[in-house]
């Protein structure tokens, strides 16, 4: 009888751990929707992303898990293919999706050189945004 007890207590001990220990796992959802390469440029995508990830303190592979979740239709096919690991990588995605929709190095050399003011844009905007272009 008392073994019994003991073992139920042990039971209960592990069970509590597991519900202690899922319960400290951050648990994310970065709520952009999904990305629609008709409507938006993937600049903007990842530069909105980049920015809840940040915020929310997304790293690792929960950082490639969310961006796969904002894709669909052949952006989502194209990350579906490579292996397991890469899929987990951000930065393998990331390349893999500027690859296919042409934001290329020099795609974002051109967007540099012709870098203007928008209308209603501060030049601290500018800034920011040229600088978005030298970072990918």
């Amino acid at each position: 009888m008392q073994s019994e007890q003991a073992a139920d207590d042990g039971l209960n001990n592990v069970r509590g751990n597991n519900v202690s220990q899922q319960s400290s796992r951050k648990r994310f959802v970065i709520g952009i929707g999904k990305w629609k390469p008709d409507e938006t440029d993937l600049n903007t995508l990842l530069c909105k992303f980049e920015t809840y990830a940040s915020a929310l303190e997304v790293r690792g592979k929960m950082k490639a898990w969310e961006l796969t979740r904002c894709l669909e239709g052949a952006a989502l096919e194209l990350v579906q293919t490579p292996s397991e690991e890469e899929r987990l990588d951000y930065e393998a995605i990331k390349k893999i999706l500027q690859h296919r929709f042409r934001c290329t190095e020099g795609y974002y050399r051109k967007l540099f050189k012709s870098a203007k003011t928008r209308a209603g844009e501060s030049r601290t905007s500018l800034i920011d945004r040229i600088k978005m272009y030298l970072k990918n």
